[in-house]
């Protein structure tokens, strides 16, 4: 008997379900296409990224050329002059875009893309897809989060989803009505009708490697503004699997993606490490117990999967990526060690069929330890970073100006961050300390005392009554009366007859 087809209509999932499913690949998106490795530094409290460097035009060329040869094809046959001159222009603009981003990531984040060694050995003149492609980086652990939770999703989507909403939704209304015209808009969109009436055949991994490319090229022409809002969007980018004629439904389906990890992790660090989050109950409680607290009582899981590596090595890097020989001074020494050939020696060089002077050679060698990590997608850094921030005791305050959380570094008392609030030019602990001077000199009457004589005396140095010396000396003095007066060691009265009498007025001549 045939199985009867099931019906999920009624279908409902649990929390578990619905958690896994808003990281998983879907109908439209694959968000793992990016191979990323990081390394943590636990002294330093860093992390130091490895970028994908096999996902752009030059690193796909004999994928691209064997799928042309078993399937015939040719680009450059049927381009025009014009096609050319396009191109071109294409490229130009795209090339200037890609330096606006690394320009702002190079402020944001002190990132020297010129250290890519990609970047600087590719021979290809196709602009970057995505310019991480290659890169090295290292930033503090918590930066990358705050990054995410406070990124603007939105400004972009907004701007990009019209388009893509008339591509889906409007422009196929517009083919039944009038063919040509629908031609003519996806020509000047420099887009293609989506129409296959026959599966595409695929007859090698070249074709499948080449396809996930296009659909990686497609996906940042759309949502590269999105994508490059935060920087583990940019590094983690999406492809897609619908292409054109979903591009709405797609979009969508990646900024809900994005808001739903913002949501999640603004929250955890809330609870986790928010002193004042209910701190009658969770106060005296460690973030990686407040943790498992919070994913208990939203019933999602209390775990997160890591895919680690670990190796021994004799080619080690510090975090600047120079080889340790480079830079340890103790590597030389070790390396250029003298070893008499014992009988040991070649007991043991017999033992494993080598000759004495290479068994030396292993001996003299420096090794290391190296562990790393993978990750692909958005949620795998963050959930990563996070445990790592559990595990190194970072701490987190909530800025009283801007209401944004910071990491606590140095002087733990501070209330402030140092970001630079949208639409102001000074940072947060600048203002705060900008309106506290303000606050507190409001009703200073000492002050207002001492900013009138200020006024009067400096503008007697311009009509040559005082002379500058006298008038610094003046100043130095009357400071320090403020301070005593505002303290109570003399009176207001006593400061304002000691300013009226330090340049008593001249006589006037009859």
């Amino acid at each position: 008997m045939a199985d009867k087809e099931k019906d999920y209509s009624e279908y409902k999932m649990d929390n578990h379900e619905r958690y896994y499913s808003l990281r998983a690949n879907n109908q439209y998106l694959k968000f793992n296409y990016f191979s990323n490795q990081v390394r943590f530094d636990e002294m330093k409290k860093t992390i130091h990224f490895f970028i994908d460097s096999s996902r752009e035009d030059f690193a796909m060329q004999d994928e691209m050329e064997k799928s042309d040869l078993q399937h015939g094809r040719s680009h450059d046959d049927d381009l025009t002059p014009q096609d050319i001159a396009d191109y071109e222009e294409s490229d130009a603009e795209q090339r200037e875009k890609n330096e606006q981003y690394r320009e702002y990531f190079r402020k944001k984040h002190g990132i020297d893309f010129d250290k890519s060694e990609y970047i600087c050995q590719s021979e290809s003149d196709v602009p970057f897809n995505n310019i991480f492609c290659g890169s090295k980086f290292s930033i503090s652990v918590g930066e990358g989060i705050l990054d995410f939770i406070y990124a603007d999703f939105n400004t972009p989507y907004k701007e990009e989803q019209q388009f893509a909403y008339a591509m889906e939704f409007l422009w196929p209304k517009l083919n039944e009505e009038n063919p040509d015209e629908y031609q003519e808009k996806l020509k000047e969109a420099d887009q293609y009708a989506d129409i296959k009436s026959e599966p595409v055949k695929v007859l090698s991994i070249e074709d499948e490697i080449y396809d996930d490319y296009i659909k990686f090229k497609v996906a940042m022409s759309q949502i590269g503004d999105i994508a490059y809002a935060s920087l583990y969007s940019a590094i983690c980018p999406p492809i897609f699997k619908m292409e054109y004629h979903k591009g709405y439904s797609t979009m969508r389906a990646y900024y809900l993606y994005l808001k739903n990890l913002q949501k999640e992790f603004l929250d955890l660090i809330e609870f986790c490490f928010d002193d004042e989050y209910y701190p009658e109950i969770l106060g005296k409680m460690k973030p990686y117990e407040r943790f498992y607290i919070y994913r208990s009582l939203n019933d999602i899981p209390c775990i997160f999967d890591r895919t680690e590596t670990f190796k021994t090595t004799t080619f080690y890097t510090h975090n600047d990526n120079i080889p340790v020989w480079l830079t340890d001074k103790g590597y030389l020494k070790r390396n250029s060690r003298k070893i008499k050939t014992t009988p040991g020696i070649t007991e043991l060089a017999e033992k494993f069929n080598i000759t004495p002077e290479k068994l030396k050679e292993e001996l003299v060698t420096p090794i290391y330890l190296d562990t790393y990590y993978h990750f692909s997608t958005v949620a795998q850094i963050l959930e990563l970073e996070f445990t790592k921030m559990l595990e190194m005791d970072i701490s987190f305050r909530k800025c009283k100006w801007c209401g944004k959380y910071f990491i606590v570094k140095g002087n733990h008392g501070t209330k402030y961050c140092d970001r630079v609030p949208e639409g102001k030019t000074q940072s947060c602990q600048k203002l705060a300390a900008l309106d506290e001077y303000k606050k507190k000199n409001a009703n200073n009457e000492a002050k207002k005392v001492y900013d009138k004589y200020y006024k009067r005396y400096h503008a007697r140095i311009g009509t040559r009554q005082i002379k500058e010396p006298e008038f610094n000396q003046w100043r130095y003095k009357a400071i320090t009366m403020r301070d005593d007066c505002n303290d109570g060691k003399i009176s207001l009265q006593e400061y304002i007859d000691w300013n009226e009498a330090y340049f008593p007025n001249r006589a006037k001549k009859k």
